[in-house]
């Protein structure tokens, strides 16, 4: 197996691994969001998106604080109140205070006495300490609403109960415009947006929502497909058809029983239901079904529920997906993230006129329990200094911040009789053994690649013992067309994958639709159908620039192999 190396010492974003567990993380990952925070409170500051919520906390604490304003994405009232809103968020969510039986939040009685303003609270104890906490909503200019909550620790000796309302309220009249400075909210990176739920917006323009418990043994998911223009005569079987995608082939045991296959719904709102009795978390269920855009197109809508136990969640998940749709919210966004990838390079990005040399190394490993060899990027600079930082395409690294962010990554090389002599930031030296690596080129307008480019990765959870081995794709043609499909042999895991794209449905794999490649020395721009313009970092065997059947290639630092040779 060929793969990327799971630990490297110099900092590059690498694919195998173990998957990231809950409260590990050493650092806050801020986002500009955080900025305009600080304008109205100074010492808050603001996490990014996760699993369809902002965090907002002082900045004296982590990610990790239990002094926090939780925001969730803005939606429209769209034909209902706030208050109706508020109860499909808040109603029936538990508080695991330190009693026998947890608290249930319900927006009854809820104070509606502040202007733009619904909130119920609850005093609860947990871990000895007393805690306050609010839920409810807040109302914008633009009948938008903003559903939140809050938590403050009531003695807590370094952020008291009275610093801590200060802070969110005052932050809460911003985003409704009151005061001097108004805030505004920042949209989800996908189209679809649901609490607790981890989002993913895909090559194919498809938001993958994934939940599971804390060991990753169990995972539901929900895929709401890009619309689509499907005749009414038609719409039965692809509905049908879509179901087949949302098969996980390990987890439901397709092949000891395929499923039972009913419709369910009504006429006018036909669902496709499949039960897979012999799953390995329990019975699971698979519904497809279909939901009308604001235009009059077709989105297919497809659950995988694990189990019983996850059926209110998953529904829920469904409910929220389809009111986005119908409501024009969801497509509204997407027209958001693909303007906002347009963009260009940032200030003090790397050139190719500034690049010596590219080359790969690798190594041997059995760091996931099987021999691997791991590769990493070595990116020579002509003015001596040397990195592993190339995850990204060459003129999105700014190396006066990759100096900060990673200064491990960074060194500096000279060449001495043939030799590559390199001294890390930390003083450690290295040779390159001109033998055993290969030198890599850019390539330009006239580059073109033929050929099906896989990376494998594997990883798993050492707290479950769980496993799973992921094949990632990238499909070019010569005539300038590219496609992207993935395939997972076990769970949904596709965080640093290139492209940012999540794994297929379930343990399935197909072809995307077509987008646009062009290559600018060791950039690559990708076009997607919907729009989306991705660069990305490139660089193909020096060897083998004039041949289009390329034997392999590197994509943000990943190593991609053609399946065809």
């Amino acid at each position: 197996m060929v793969c990327n190396s799971p630990n490297s010492r110099r900092g590059a974003a690498l694919s195998l691994g173990l998957l990231a567990l809950p409260g590990l993380a050493s650092a806050d990952q801020l986002q500009p969001f955080t900025n305009e925070i600080r304008m109205i409170v100074p010492d808050w500051e603001a996490e990014e998106w996760d699993d369809g919520e902002i965090k907002l906390h002082p900045d004296m604490y982590t990610w990790q604080s239990d002094i926090h304003l939780t925001l969730r994405a803005a939606e429209p009232l769209a034909g209902r109140s706030a208050m109706d809103i508020a109860r499909l968020h808040f109603d029936g969510f538990e508080l695991d205070d330190d009693t026998l039986e947890p608290t249930v939040v319900s927006m009854d009685g809820a104070d509606t006495s502040t202007a733009g303003m619904i909130t119920t609270s609850y005093n609860w104890v947990y871990g000895f300490d007393q805690n306050f906490s609010m839920f409810g909503t807040v109302q914008l200019a633009d009948d938008m609403v903003i559903p939140f909550h809050a938590n403050c620790v009531v003695e807590d000796e370094d952020y008291d109960e009275e610093r801590c309302l200060t802070g969110i309220f005052t932050i809460l009249q911003a985003l409704r415009g009151v005061g001097d400075i108004q805030l505004a909210m920042p949209e989800p990176p996908a189209p679809i947006s649901v609490p607790f739920w981890a989002s993913k917006y895909d090559a194919s323009g498809a938001t993958i929502l994934s939940n599971g418990n804390f060991t990753g043994t169990v995972t539901a998911r929900v895929i709401v497909t890009a619309p689509m223009d499907i005749p009414a005569r038609q719409l039965s079987a692809e509905i049908e058809a879509f179901s087949d995608n949302m098969i996980d082939d390990i987890d439901d045991q397709a092949d000891k029983h395929p499923g039972t296959r009913q419709w369910v719904g009504s006429q006018a709102d036909p669902w496709f239901r499949r039960d897979f009795p012999e799953a390995f978390s329990g019975p699971s269920t698979i519904m497809t079904g279909s939901q009308k855009t604001v235009d009059g197109k077709t989105v297919l809508i497809g659950v995988r529920c694990p189990n019983p136990g996850w059926q209110g969640s998953c529904a829920r998940a469904v409910s929220m997906s389809r009111q986005q749709i119908a409501s024009g919210q969801a497509e509204a966004r997407r027209g958001g993230i693909v303007s906002q990838s347009w963009g260009g390079f940032p200030d003090g990005g790397l050139t190719n006129s500034g690049v010596d040399s590219v080359y790969m190394v690798g190594e041997g490993s059995s760091a996931t329990g099987m021999y691997t060899m791991v590769f990493e990027a070595y990116l020579l600079l002509k003015d001596g200094r040397i990195c592993t930082c190339f995850d990204r395409a060459l003129g999105q690294i700014v190396p006066a911040e990759s100096q900060i962010e990673t200064p491990e990554s960074w060194g500096h090389w000279v060449n001495q009789n043939g030799n590559i002599n390199i001294v890390w930031f930390d003083g450690e030296m290295e040779t390159l053994d001109m033998q055993a690596v290969t030198k890599m080129a850019g390539g330009d307008a006239e580059t073109r690649i033929q050929g099906n480019f896989t990376h494998i990765s594997a990883g798993g959870n050492p707290l479950s013992g769980t496993s799973h081995v992921s094949r990632y794709f990238f499909t070019f043609q010569s005539d300038g067309t590219f496609s992207s499909n993935q395939s997972s042999a076990f769970s949904v895991s596709a965080g640093g994958i290139p492209g940012g794209d999540t794994v297929a449905a379930g343990g399935s794999s197909g072809s995307g639709p077509q987008g646009r490649y062009e290559i600018d020395g060791f950039n690559m721009k990708l076009t997607y159908p919907d729009g989306r313009i991705q660069w990305m970092g490139f660089a193909q065997a020096a060897d083998e620039v004039a041949n289009p059947a390329k034997s392999q290639l590197m994509l943000d630092g990943i190593w991609f192999y053609n399946d065809d040779q």
